[in-house]
């Protein structure tokens, strides 16, 4: 477990025993505490539904990992940037480009709904997961050059 976990475990774990019966708490809620929701209606604190959930478990991806890497260490050696990402996505944004300044005004309604859907939502998703691949620094081989 991370220290800042520990630590947030215990400070919820001291508010929590420091406050038992406080104005804002409700038995049959829940404990509210400074970070809960205030209805504007009423002007009062309430448990919300969308509060964020603390897990105090190890990171999953980091679990699935070391599990995957004992069971087959060969694909340690699929790790690392991929070298034709950047031509791929200059590609894909040029070809994006040309359709749409070229050919769609050559185009009936029709042949624009199904190139837009099939060229356009295919190019959109691998453009999102080159996004993804830059958010782990898998771009390029340099670092910087990922920022």
């Amino acid at each position: 477990m991370c220290k800042e976990g520990a630590a947030l475990r215990n400070a919820a774990t001291a508010r929590k025993a420091t406050a038992p019966d406080s104005p804002d708490s409700n038995s049959s809620k829940g404990s509210l505490d400074a970070m809960s929701p205030i209805d504007l209606t009423t002007g009062k604190k309430v448990p919300g539904k969308n509060e964020f959930h603390w897990s105090y478990t190890e990171e999953p991806h980091a679990i699935r990992r070391k599990q995957i890497l004992a069971k087959y260490p060969e694909i340690k050696e699929l790790y690392g940037h991929d070298p034709f990402m950047k031509y791929t996505t200059t590609f894909l944004v040029s070809l994006q480009i040309t359709i749409a300044t070229c050919f769609a005004s050559q185009m009936n309604w029709w042949q624009f709904i199904v190139c837009s859907y099939v060229i356009g939502g295919t190019a959109n998703h691998m453009l999102m997961l080159a996004i993804h691949e830059l958010s782990h620094n898998l771009g390029f081989a340099k670092m910087q050059h990922n920022r």
